[in-house]
């Protein structure tokens, strides 16, 4: 089960890093694998990867998922260390985003499954929201 669930995370990090280079951020993975607890460990408790943003100021950090997000939703903002770490983090003018992939199916007029198979991105945004951690779901453009 850990084996699966360290696949998982390494692909969704490596979709993620691959689109950030293509994009021109660099960026530098800031999760490790413990192989005693044989689980993953975030910086911070919510972050894979951390990347320069140089389409405005502060530090980007990206939480990459599959498609579990309202999990890694709930677990950021129910545990208070997490939650504390989130919000120092934005308060700092940094931001935050959980980056979930998906594959997606092509469906025919018939309702049957198609060929055509595509990753999706799901992006979801932290912010400050007064003294709250808010989140919104943005808009994503990107498929694969």
């Amino acid at each position: 089960m850990a084996a699966e669930k360290r696949k998982k995370k390494l692909f969704s990090t490596a979709k993620s890093t691959k689109l950030l280079r293509s994009l021109g951020f660099p960026y530098c993975i800031v999760t490790h694998w413990n192989g005693y607890a044989h689980k993953s460990v975030d910086a911070w408790g919510f972050q894979d990867i951390q990347f320069l943003n140089v389409m405005g100021t502060g530090v980007g950090a990206i939480n990459a998922c599959g498609e579990d997000v309202s999990k890694h939703i709930e677990e950021y903002l129910s545990e208070d260390w997490k939650k504390e770490n989130i919000k120092k983090w934005l308060i700092t003018g940094n931001t935050f985003f959980i980056w979930a992939w998906r594959k997606r199916v092509h469906r025919l007029k018939d309702g049957s499954k198609g060929a055509d198979k595509w990753w999706h991105l799901r992006e979801i945004e932290f912010f400050m929201n007064g003294n709250e951690l808010s989140f919104r779901e943005k808009p994503s453009a990107i498929s694969e």
